[in-house]
């Protein structure tokens, strides 16, 4: 694709990613920088601020792929998963807002990102990567195991062994996209999402970090948006991993 050919379609995605970035707008104006919040507690207009930018990238794939996601047609192989994954994330953020729900909030975290998983595939396989990912999230669940508890001691380090899986899938997926910038959202979505998660470890069961909430939610609102993003520029061809392969014979 060329340069001009780029622009354009980068300029075509524009208004149907504006609902994304005013309702990120208004969860930093209205809740991000309200220093009352925990002390009043959650509320259902906490929610549906908080899951409103995760909604918006769940109608921009919905327009991007013109509205025809019947989740039964093979042209929509990867984006039926993004779109199910980022609809699972709104129900998780939303759990979130409760403390009494964190762990079925992170359950439904993992379901998301084994929906990521099964999108990005696991071909080519790049296993030393992949190594490398676990021994790194080892190493940080072990600063986190002193202060688990209860459910969370097998919950957390069982969500950081999901989590690390995506992000080696999303890091070492092979695309060949039209739009070749698109091929760098997930690996950058992937990494985002695994540094707010890191954050949010590290703020809950190790040490207080200094504007954690804003820096969680900064960086997972741009994680899933590079998540939403990756959809562009895939054909139905290379959607589904299984039939760009000579099929053998029975």
């Amino acid at each position: 694709m060329s340069t001009k050919a780029e622009l354009s379609a980068l300029t075509a995605l524009g208004p149907k990613l504006v609902p994304f970035f005013k309702a990120v707008l208004v969860y930093f104006v209205v809740l991000a920088g309200d220093d009352d919040l925990e002390a009043r507690g959650p509320s259902w207009t906490g929610v549906l601020v908080k899951v409103l930018p995760i909604l918006s990238l769940v109608l921009f794939v919905l327009l991007h792929e013109g509205l025809t996601l019947g989740l039964l047609g093979p042209e929509c192989w990867f984006s039926r998963r993004v779109l199910l994954a980022l609809a699972l994330s709104a129900l998780a953020d939303a759990l979130l807002v409760w403390p009494a729900h964190f762990l079925s909030g992170m359950a439904v975290f993992g379901v998301a990102h084994l929906l990521y998983i099964a999108a990005f595939g696991f071909r080519p396989l790049r296993p030393v990567l992949g190594l490398a990912l676990y021994a790194l999230s080892a190493w940080a669940v072990s600063f986190l195991v002193p202060s688990l508890t209860g459910p969370l001691a097998l919950g957390v380090p069982l969500y950081a062994l999901v989590l690390a899986t995506m992000l080696w899938r999303a890091v070492a997926s092979s695309r060949r996209p039209t739009a070749p910038w698109s091929g760098l959202c997930p690996r950058v979505g992937g990494l985002l999402f695994a540094a707010s998660d890191a954050l949010i470890g590290f703020h809950m069961f190790h040490r207080p970090i200094p504007h954690s909430q804003a820096l969680i939610m900064a960086t997972y609102y741009a994680a899933q948006l590079g998540m939403a993003l990756s959809i562009v520029g895939r054909s139905g061809a290379e959607e589904d991993g299984l039939r760009v392969l000579p099929v053998r014979p029975g």
